[in-house]
């Protein structure tokens, strides 16, 4: 199957899922809300596809447990745990951790709120399980040591974050107000261009995304500078 053919299906995939809607606030960069998510899309690949995508989780599996050094003390999450939660409309909470340009490019579908602004309203989410990612989980398991450090429960960091996502195949939405479905993923580099079959590693900003990612994944190496 191609991959023109296979970004085809996931977006018709993705274009039948139920309509998200955007609750603005005031105090609030963006809020997106979503009663439900899809199940994972399903298409047919070819061995070499899944062999592919194989070595991808691996890689990716290798650099969230060199990360997670950095972060001991905190509980992760599967993407397939994660869709669980939103299926079962548990009130969950997802902070992402990345910068506005990431963040611009796509986001998580859900109840997605910035770092910054979960900072200023977190005791909105007291009773809601709170779950941090960015691009593989580094950054985002540091936001969440800091928040387990501070007492704040039910912490858990999404393990292998946005590009895990990418991989099992789950829908992404831009994010802004268009919710529009999409499959691109900002990546930063080469390095990190581990995403899922049918989906499009976007890349800028690569210096000062290179810098942070060298700096959470590979702490004994960076993390005196």
């Amino acid at each position: 199957m191609t991959h023109a053919v296979r970004t085809s299906l996931l977006q018709t995939s993705i274009s039948l899922r139920p309509r998200l809607s955007v609750s603005p606030s005031p105090n609030r960069s963006f809020l997106i809300m979503a009663s439900s998510v899809p199940p994972p899309v399903v298409s047919a690949v070819s061995a070499q596809d899944a062999q592919l995508l194989s070595s991808r989780k691996e890689t990716l599996r290798r650099m969230y447990d060199e990360s997670q050094k950095a972060f001991p003390a905190v509980q992760d999450i599967t993407c397939n745990q994660l869709q669980d939660l939103l299926q079962a409309s548990d009130p969950v909470v997802l902070v992402d951790v990345r910068s506005p340009d990431e963040q611009q490019v796509s986001v998580l579908p859900g109840n997605v709120v910035r770092k910054e602004d979960f900072d200023s309203h977190q005791q909105e989410y007291a009773n809601h399980k709170i779950v941090t990612y960015c691009t593989i989980g580094a950054r985002s398991g540091k936001y969440a040591q800091q928040l387990v450090d501070q007492g704040v429960p039910q912490v858990y960091n999404l393990r292998g974050s946005i590009i895990a996502w990418t991989q099992e195949g789950y829908p992404l939405v831009k994010g802004d107000k268009s919710q529009t479905p999409t499959t691109q993923v900002h990546t930063f580099g080469k390095q990190w261009d581990l995403v899922g079959d049918g989906y499009q590693s976007i890349q800028y900003g690569a210096i000062q995304g290179n810098v942070e990612l060298l700096r959470s994944v590979l702490p004994h190496v960076l993390g005196g500078r």
